[in-house]
C-alpha cells in the first residue's frame, strides 16, 4: 500500500504503519489481482481484518499501473445494523398496542398499524392511500380543522382532543399526537419491510 486512510485501518484493525507494509494483494480478493491496467471493477466481497474476521465490503478498485490499484472500500455491515434497526422498529409501530397511522402531507394514509385495525374496524389494505378525514371523518373538538392543518404544517406537530369514526359507525372519543416526520415510513403498500 501507498496510502491508507484512518477509517481503512479503523476497519481492518490495523495500524497505518501494518498497513502500509503490506501488498494489496495480501488484502483485496483474487478477483482484483488479474484487473488489466486502465480497467475498474465493482464488486461484493470480504476481506480479512487483522483478527481474521471477514468484514464484508462493497470495493470499487481501479487498476492505476502494473503495481498499483486506486481502491475505495464501504463497509457493508453497518448499511445491515440500520436496516435491522428498521426493521425491528417498524415492527415494534406494527404490534404495539396503540393506534399508529401515518399519512403524506396530503393527508393520505401510508402506514395503518394491528392496533389500527383492532381498534377502527378497518384492514390496513382498506385504507391505504385513502384521505384520513375520508376513513375516520374527525371532529376537532377545540379547534376548526383549518387551525389543526395550518399549525401540524408549521410546526410539525398538533395536539388536541377528537372525535374519530370506527368501521362500525362507533364514534371514538381520542386524544392523539400528530408529529410530522421529514422521513418517509419504512411501509411498502402490502407489505411491512
Amino acid at each position: 500500500f501507498l496510502e491508507v486512510n484512518r477509517q481503512g485501518c479503523h476497519l481492518l484493525g490495523y495500524t497505518h504503519e501494518e498497513l502500509l507494509n503490506l501488498a494489496w494483494t495480501d488484502l483485496f480478493p483474487p478477483a482484483l489481482h488479474n484487473l488489466p491496467i486502465g480497467q475498474t471493477e465493482f464488486l461484493k466481497s470480504h476481506l480479512r481484518c487483522k483478527n481474521g474476521r471477514l468484514l464484508p465490503v462493497e470495493i470499487k478498485a481501479h487498476r492505476l499501473a502494473d503495481a498499483y490499484l486506486l481502491a475505495f472500500v464501504r463497509d457493508l455491515i453497518e448499511p445491515h445494523q440500520t436496516q435491522e434497526q428498521l426493521l425491528y422498529q417498524a415492527n415494534l409501530l406494527h404490534y404495539i398496542s396503540d393506534a399508529i397511522i401515518a399519512a403524506d402531507l396530503n393527508f393520505n394514509i401510508t402506514s395503518w398499524n394491528t392496533a389500527a385495525e383492532a381498534i377502527y374496524g378497518w384492514k390496513a389494505a382498506e385504507v391505504m392511500g385513502r384521505l384520513v378525514h375520508e376513513v375516520l371523518q374527525t371532529d376537532f373538538l377545540a379547534e376548526p380543522l383549518d387551525q389543526v392543518k395550518r399549525q401540524f404544517l408549521e410546526q410539525g406537530l398538533w395536539r388536541g382532543e377528537v372525535i374519530q369514526k370506527c368501521k362500525t359507525v362507533i364514534r371514538l372519543i381520542s386524544y392523539p399526537r400528530l408529529p410530522r416526520s421529514k422521513t418517509p415510513p419504512v411501509h411498502q403498500p402490502g407489505q411491512w419491510r
